[in-house]
């Protein structure tokens, strides 16, 4: 069996040697692994590190392919990746995080025990529920039942964190016009899926690294952040709680950002998701919010939308 590892890279020469390393430790006979790294127009020395990690570690079992374009960020870097991957089984890396030494065989033993199936779910290290159940296949719920949950359980709803079946893939691509192309591309892959399995095994180590793409601010986010709204509401349904998730992260990246109250009230999306937002999560929210933030969601709150959000 053979495994396509995609991996896109921007400035990330400080993790760049732990993340390689970490795929070739983890290459065991029979399973071959094709690695695509896509220097994103890296500005540091990421280009020259990946020539030297092609020389350091290709071997029998262990491809690397280097592609290189202008930057476009993730979205156009793993859409350059994907026309060349040729593994049965495909899993998307980020450039600062690694995968545990197992991951292949862990591939392995799972497709013996459970034959084709299209998305292999496995756990991040250190954000799984201790009491987290062992390796199972989603019933008759399906795929609805598979977008109810990766919405609560740990980073599930990243498109990372996944082995999904290469033909699944097919003509799926990721939109670089939206903020949260993970939520999107994941929901996507997951309304195509017949069969999901979702392995007890923690196979991904995620880095939160500040400064990062998925942690700095980006100007415009609004506009890119209600179309991925639109799309996601098209393929899942507006009552799915995977949807009304992303309008819980939606509402609080606009509060923070710094569009005036006044502006935010304006926007009909925001309404909405103002509205769905689910009083739990507020709490949760609220005990983490800087105080400047705070004041700016009692002045947003004013006109009675916190009592009709709960």
């Amino acid at each position: 069996m053979k495994l396509s590892v995609v991996i896109p890279v921007y400035n990330a020469e400080r993790f760049l040697r732990e993340c390689l390393e970490s795929v070739a430790r983890g290459v065991v006979a029979p399973t071959t692994v094709e690695v695509i790294a896509v220097d994103d127009g890296s500005t540091d020395g990421s280009a020259a590190l990946l020539d030297t990690l092609r020389t350091e570690l290709v071997r029998p079992g262990l491809e690397l392919e280097i592609l290189r374009q202008r930057n476009g960020g993730p979205s156009a870097a793993r859409n350059t990746a994907l026309p060349r991957l040729t593994g049965e089984y495909v899993t998307f890396l980020d450039a600062d995080d690694e995968l545990v030494e197992n991951y292949a065989e862990v591939l392995e033993r799972a497709v013996e025990r459970f034959g084709r199936v299209d998305i292999f779910q496995f756990g991040f290290v250190g954000w799984e529920a201790a009491d987290k159940p062992p390796s199972f296949e989603y019933d008759e719920r399906g795929r609805r039942g598979y977008l109810d949950d990766i919405c609560t359980i740990g980073r599930y709803g990243l498109v990372t964190g996944k082995f999904y079946r290469r033909e699944l893939l097919d003509g799926l691509a990721f939109d670089p016009e939206v903020v949260g192309e993970d939520t999107l591309y994941a929901a996507q892959a997951a309304v195509r899926a017949q069969r999901i399995v979702r392995l007890a095994d923690e196979l991904y180590r995620y880095r939160v690294v500040q400064g990062s793409y998925s942690h700095r601010p980006f100007p415009g986010i609004t506009p890119m952040a209600e179309r991925m709204l639109e799309r996601l509401r098209e393929v899942t349904g507006p009552t799915t709680a995977y949807y009304r998730h992303a309008l819980d992260k939606f509402v609080w990246c606009e509060i923070s950002s710094g569009l005036p109250v006044r502006e935010l009230r304006r926007r009909p999306l925001f309404r909405e998701a103002l509205r769905a937002t689910r009083w739990s999560r507020w709490r949760y929210w609220l005990s983490r919010l800087p105080g400047r933030v705070f004041r700016k969601l009692r002045r947003i709150l004013i006109p009675g939308y916190g009592k009709s959000s709960r």
